[in-house]
């Protein structure tokens, strides 16, 4: 069902009680739609293995009616699904079993009001999710994280928040105790002024893992001759988090470079406050 609504002028889209149980492909359906409201309450998903750019440029959707539940276990790409999307809360509760997924890179990305997305994601099969949230949320001020699944079977976050352009990420329920790549996940995020990350993420090595070295998680040497640099709109850094992950964070080699304004000689304080007391953490920073 390829392109199947694709630039559709209808303001509201109704999928019609057909049989669906052949529908393996749903890429660009409601590519570059009108709608302000798609219900797709009627369609059987269950085989279906790409939703990629499913609803890209649907920049008018504030409402997506969805199956009361999908059985995810075909999907394996949602690539680009909600990329230049409108909507600001995104509720993806009813996809069930998708550790299948092995690419979600930018799902999310360019997706202006994005404030929210809820999940349950089983992210444990996942090869790409690179730039999930590229460039999003320019219109939210906060992206909200809480919901989007458990993380804790991914062993990949490179590159998942890497020009975001939210002011205040909240990833406070996140356990990434598994993950072993962190490079360029908070690169380059100039409207960034508060990060909240919780007790669990950061690094607890697993059995035969070695810590990360994370050179480039926050900046990079483009910092300088792009002229974009992470926290640099509002400029300054504070960072949720517990005294533990703190310690390994503020050992970053490109996080101590931020604050020293190594790139372009204009440092950016960074200050980490404990995530249950928010009282500040003192630390020592190295040069």
């Amino acid at each position: 069902m390829c392109y199947f609504w694709g630039y559709s002028p209808k303001q509201s889209i109704v999928m019609p009680a057909w049989d669906y149980s052949s529908l393996i492909n749903t890429r660009y359906m409601f590519d570059c739609v009108y709608a302000e409201s798609v219900d797709v309450s009627n369609v059987n998903f269950d085989s279906d293995t790409s939703m990629a750019y499913m609803f890209y440029y649907a920049d008018l959707l504030t409402e997506i009616i969805w199956p009361t539940e999908i059985q995810a276990d075909a999907l394996e790409s949602t690539h680009s699904m909600f990329r230049y999307c409108g909507m600001s809360l995104i509720d993806l509760t009813m996809f069930k079993n998708t550790s299948g997924l092995q690419r979600m890179q930018y799902m999310f990305a360019y997706a202006p009001n994005l404030q929210k997305v809820i999940a349950d994601f089983d992210l444990s099969g996942l090869s790409s999710g690179a730039y999930i949230f590229y460039y999003c949320s320019e219109n939210a001020g906060t992206l909200d994280l809480t919901e989007f699944g458990d993380i804790s079977t991914s062993t990949k976050c490179n590159s998942f928040f890497r020009r975001c352009l939210a002011t205040t990420i909240d990833l406070s329920t996140w356990n990434t105790n598994n993950v072993d790549n962190f490079d360029y996940c908070f690169y380059q995020l100039p409207n960034l002024f508060c990060l909240k990350l919780g007790p669990d993420f950061g690094f607890t090595p697993a059995s035969g893992k070695s810590t990360p070295a994370n050179n480039c998680m926050f900046s990079g040497t483009s910092d300088a001759t792009s002229g974009v640099k992470t926290a640099s709109v509002p400029g300054y850094l504070n960072i949720y988090t517990s005294e533990d992950q703190a310690l390994w964070l503020h050992d970053i080699l490109t996080l101590r470079r931020l604050r020293n304004g190594y790139y372009d000689n204009t440092p950016v304080p960074v200050t980490f406050f404990d995530c249950t007391t928010e009282q500040e953490i003192s630390l020592t920073w190295k040069d």
